[in-house]
């Protein structure tokens, strides 16, 4: 497990950790963005209900050798929580379920159920950072022939509710996972509901994945910004999930900031409005299927700065304040690679696309459709290039095991090369 864990941090660690390339000889011409707007303009517009979502197609999943999840602490497994006279204990769960089967990554994931979709509410004010009051609604699909607990990877908050289609469920909390028995067993490929309500404090302790100077999840760069890192192991860190790529599903969330600050998220932003409080609420919504490590939210005093490539495909860009105008370096270098890769891989496999300009880390981060660009390397061609290759490798087409991602990252690392050598790019 020491080489396979090793062997996978470092592979992982080259999403972020490409160096500055030498821009000496890059001879692209910058074009000013052809729309400039600022935020949505606030309205008492109800949020659209998460069932206006796109219809997402049951996973079919490969048969998984159930791995038993290992680990160094034995703490793993401690019963941190629990729900009023819960009648179950943690010897009473199907220790098959607390895995997807991943030798890998043996504790992410979850055995019995395939996500259908995730409808989350973040409340969140960078000013009180790692303070967090959200809730999630999960629609899944039994695959077992009767179903009578579901685990879901979770760390760090205090549960207020959970819910199983409305009516109140039993649970138990370990460090790293959720154990839910539901108030009936589920049959075959029938549809149930998961509402689970929190808030308080994130977790922030290291995992066996953490490769950064950084723990993957939630992190505030200043008293006014946040960004969700997702990738290996982070999107537990703020939601309930089945945390694995092998599980892909639809995502929409409301984000609610203070008033002078902007929720964004991966795919389309649907409503701004204003709650009772003056706080402002944004509703976002991804047409496409997603694996939970490519969901990202960010938090910052964001404009906004959008042009259209040569393909129709608008790029739409979070600026943050004191970069007005500078992200338009990208549009020359998106242009070119859309056409070239379009012809090599086939049409852009998404409806648009975004990039999110961060202070908090050095590089860029895929996320799906919607990419977060640090500051410093906004106009470097190899950072731009390698996570927009993403969108086909990884994001369209994702991992079936995290001992796969030397295919992701091979494949674009090796393509970015192949593009900036076509553009005399060294």
């Amino acid at each position: 497990m020491y080489r396979k864990s090793l062997l996978l941090i470092i592979l992982t660690v080259s999403v972020f950790s490409f160096s500055a390339c030498n821009t000496a000889n890059n001879q692209l011409v910058e074009i000013q963005p052809t729309n400039t707007k600022v935020l949505p303009t606030a309205t008492q517009t109800q949020i659209p209900s998460p069932t206006s979502m796109p219809t997402a197609t049951k996973t079919s999943l490969p048969t998984a050798t159930v791995v038993r999840p290992t680990t160094t602490a034995v703490s793993q497994f401690d019963i941190i929580e629990t729900s009023n006279q819960a009648s179950f204990t943690f010897e009473d769960f199907p220790f098959d379920q607390l895995t997807i089967g991943d030798e890998y990554a043996p504790d992410l994931g979850n055995s019995g159920y395939d996500v259908q979709s995730y409808h989350l509410e973040v409340e969140v004010d960078p000013a009180q950072p790692y303070q967090f009051d959200n809730s999630v609604l999960i629609t899944a699909v039994n695959e077992y022939e009767s179903l009578e607990y579901v685990s879901l990877d979770f760390m760090g908050f205090t549960t207020q509710e959970v819910k199983v289609n409305g009516e109140d469920a039993e649970y138990i909390r370990t460090p790293y996972k959720i154990l839910i028995k539901l108030n009936e067993p589920i049959t075959t490929d029938e549809e149930f509901q998961i509402y689970i309500k929190y808030k308080g404090e994130m977790n922030n302790d290291a995992t066996q994945y953490d490769m950064l100077s950084f723990q993957a999840g939630p992190i505030f760069p200043d008293e006014n910004s946040m960004v969700l890192i997702s990738e290996v192991d982070g999107s537990r860190r703020l939601f309930p999930c089945n945390d694995h790529p092998r599980d892909k599903a639809l995502f929409s969330v409301e984000i609610t900031t203070p008033p002078d600050l902007m929720g964004v998220s991966v795919g389309h932003l649907l409503d701004t409005q204003t709650d009772e409080n003056g706080n402002s609420v944004f509703s976002w919504q991804s047409n496409y299927e997603m694996a939970t490590y490519l969901f990202t939210i960010a938090v910052a005093d964001y404009s906004i700065e959008e042009f259209t490539l040569d393909n129709g495909i608008v790029v739409t860009n979070y600026i943050l304040p004191g970069y007005e105008g500078q992200i338009s370096c990208t549009q020359p270098i998106l242009n070119d690679a859309m056409n070239n890769f379009e012809e090599l891989f086939g049409s852009y496999p998404f409806d648009m696309y975004g990039q999110i300009l961060q202070t908090g880390f050095g590089g860029a981060l895929e996320t799906q459709s919607t990419i977060l660009l640090s500051t410093e390397s906004m106009c470097y061609p190899m950072y731009v290039i390698h996570e927009f290759l993403h969108m086909w490798f990884g994001n369209s087409v994702s991992l079936d095991s995290w001992g796969e991602i030397w295919r992701t990252e091979g494949m674009t690392h090796y393509f970015t090369l192949d593009w900036m050598k076509s553009q005399n790019i060294y």
